[in-house]
């Protein structure tokens, strides 16, 4: 195990001496106006993007150069600094454009490492972000530990904007069905749920370009596209979406026997309510 270990070393420290000396590169990737010249062997031994690429044949691996966009400088950068080193240096300021990336480019242990940093530094300042993050990657590991925040945060959370406009019924579904639910009163549940259904949701371009994960990549004169896993397709809200065809369901999973009389007033009178005659039927 030793001998394996010791291997292992100086062949990182190999890559990392001729990183450094800028010595045997023979590709180079472009971002912005930045230059990036790199080693196809490594760049093809850890990513399933490059590897693809450097195997298609394709008349843009004998031009040595490729162009990536919507990923930045600074963090491919950190990308190659993480390849060439063997060390993941992630801080609260990069990991969410690292994991992207890492997406992106289909570099699976650093998708590891992103996910293993966000649970470990899990907070009430970051959770909606690693959730956003986590559901759109499908990261069942810090999706587990999030929701539970979500639960114990939900008086708060229920008022954000993020829960307005990026949460899917399902997900909303699944949040106010939920035992654990951290409310003041049933009051909020509703209240929330109306807000939900009147929201304008993220517009379509907007939501295809966070939900869809799909990045331009240009190689020479040509443009090829890279897709990272995607996410479900009902977790993708759009504007053809009619969130009022909804409300009778979510309302039938509150405890309207808890409702306060000034909020059951509120139902009766509110419009969404009383052009739904499932809904009104809840309510009466």
């Amino acid at each position: 195990m030793a001998m394996k270990r010791n291997v292992g070393n100086s062949i990182i420290k190999g890559f990392k001496d001729f990183w450094r000396s800028e010595e045997l590169q023979d590709f180079t990737v472009k971002i912005g106006s930045s230059r990036f010249r790199c080693h196809r062997l490594l760049l093809a031994a850890c990513s399933e993007f490059f590897r693809g690429l450097f195997r298609s044949g394709m008349k843009e691996t004998e031009l040595k150069c490729a162009t990536l966009q919507e990923i930045s400088s600074e963090t491919f950068e950190l990308i190659l600094k993480t390849l060439y080193t063997g060390y993941c240096v992630l801080t609260s300021d990069t990991v969410i454009d690292v994991w992207r990336a890492a997406h992106q480019l289909q570099i699976h242990f650093l998708i590891t490492e992103c996910e293993g940093f966000a649970k470990e530094t899990l907070s009430t300042t970051n959770y909606i972000e690693y959730y956003t993050i986590a559901k759109l990657f499908d990261s069942k590991e810090v999706l587990e530990i999030v929701w539970p925040l979500i639960l114990k945060n939900a008086h708060s959370f229920l008022q954000t904007e993020f829960f307005n406009s990026e949460m899917d019924v399902s997900d909303v579904l699944k949040l106010i069905q939920n035992q654990d639910l951290k409310i003041t009163s049933e009051d909020d549940v509703v209240h929330a749920i109306l807000k939900w259904v009147e929201c304008k949701p993220c517009e379509e371009e907007d939501s295809d370009k966070k939900h869809s994960g799909r990045k331009s990549i240009k190689t020479g004169h040509n443009s090829l596209k890279t897709s990272v896993k995607q996410p479900n397709k009902d977790m993708t809200v759009s504007l053809n979406d009619n969130r009022k065809k909804h409300l009778p369901e979510l309302l039938s999973n509150t405890r309207t026997c808890l409702l306060s009389m000034k909020c059951l007033e509120m139902l009766s009178s509110h419009p969404l309510v009383r052009e739904t005659k499932e809904a009104t039927d809840i309510i009466f």
